[in-house]
């Protein structure tokens, strides 16, 4: 495909799906690697760290969702842009801390508008 990144392995794949959407996969959800666990209308939480971590998309406005319910709370989303590198260049996730009754409400919001929720430890 022109422009494209072309075919990806076999071994490649495999390696990429080995953990995913299992929960115990990172124990403690340590944040370099909820990173890849992200995708478009999929978030995690960290009830750990008590973070929300997830990407925007059009196509998915988890940022809309997640504001919506914690103004509903009465709260403002104190939403933090991640980086993939020491200079802020490369945008990565963003982050969101939530806490208990908090998260449980926003968690709600998102599965009722289709998200996927991953909890992690």
């Amino acid at each position: 495909m022109p422009g494209g990144i072309g075919p990806v392995s076999r071994r490649t794949a495999d390696a990429c799906r080995t953990h995913w959407g299992d929960a115990e996969a990172f124990p403690g959800g340590r944040e370099e690697e909820i990173f890849y666990r992200l995708a478009i209308g999929r978030v995690c939480y960290s009830r750990s760290l008590q973070r929300l971590y997830f990407t925007e998309s059009t196509y998915a406005p988890v940022h809309g969702v997640v504001s919506a319910a914690l103004r509903g709370l009465g709260k403002v989303p104190a939403v933090e842009q991640l980086h993939l590198d020491p200079h802020r260049i490369f945008s990565a996730a963003c982050r969101i801390p939530l806490a208990g009754g908090d998260s449980e409400a926003v968690l709600t919001a998102l599965r009722l508008a289709g998200v996927e929720v991953i909890l992690l430890g």
